[in-house]
């Protein structure tokens, strides 16, 4: 008796697999700015030399999410940290079943069709809600900027000379 597999739809396997992609780009883009954000707020505040900086900021870029979680947690410090909290914490539990559980829950869903659209929204919905705490956390660290006598214009100057480096823009 020979066995038969059933067949893939290659669109759904192509949708599945950009969607894991982007939740964890997302994820990793939360993480980024979070990483920056506790290195600059909490961890050193000005006036420190930037190597010292820019020491610590590799120190945090190898935490966990987890752990940046933590550093948050443990300094406590301002009322918009701690208003986001149970946010942060929702992401990390999404995060963790994606990386940790999301296989083993959902291997077969390209064997029924059926089955992946609440995969998919699920997947879209980590991947806004990442970006969404990316742009929470890159507005605290640009008012915190600016409150540090840092001009909008400074700001623009570095932007701008840091996306030409990486080749964003001309």
């Amino acid at each position: 008796m020979e066995l038969k597999p059933i067949p893939i739809n290659p669109q759904d396997f192509l949708d599945l697999h950009a969607a894991i992609g982007m939740a964890l780009w997302h994820g990793n883009g939360f993480e980024f700015s979070l990483t920056h954000f506790i290195t600059r707020a909490l961890k050193l505040p000005p006036p420190r030399a930037e190597q010292e900086v820019r020491h610590v900021l590799e120190e945090m870029q190898g935490k966990t999410l987890g752990q940046l979680i933590a550093e948050l947690r443990k300094a406590n410090s301002t009322n918009s940290v701690t208003s986001i909290e149970a946010r942060v914490n929702r992401f990390l539990e999404e995060r963790n079943w994606l990386v940790h559980h999301s296989w083993r829950d959902h291997r077969t869903v390209l064997f029924t069709p059926e089955s992946l659209p609440p995969l998919l929204n699920r997947l879209d919905a980590l991947a806004d809600e990442g970006q969404a705490l990316q742009e929470v956390f890159q507005e605290l660290l640009h008012a915190l900027t600016l409150s540090q006598g840092i001009t909008q214009e400074s700001v623009d100057a570095k932007k701008t000379r840091l996306l030409r480096s990486q080749g964003v823009i001309e």
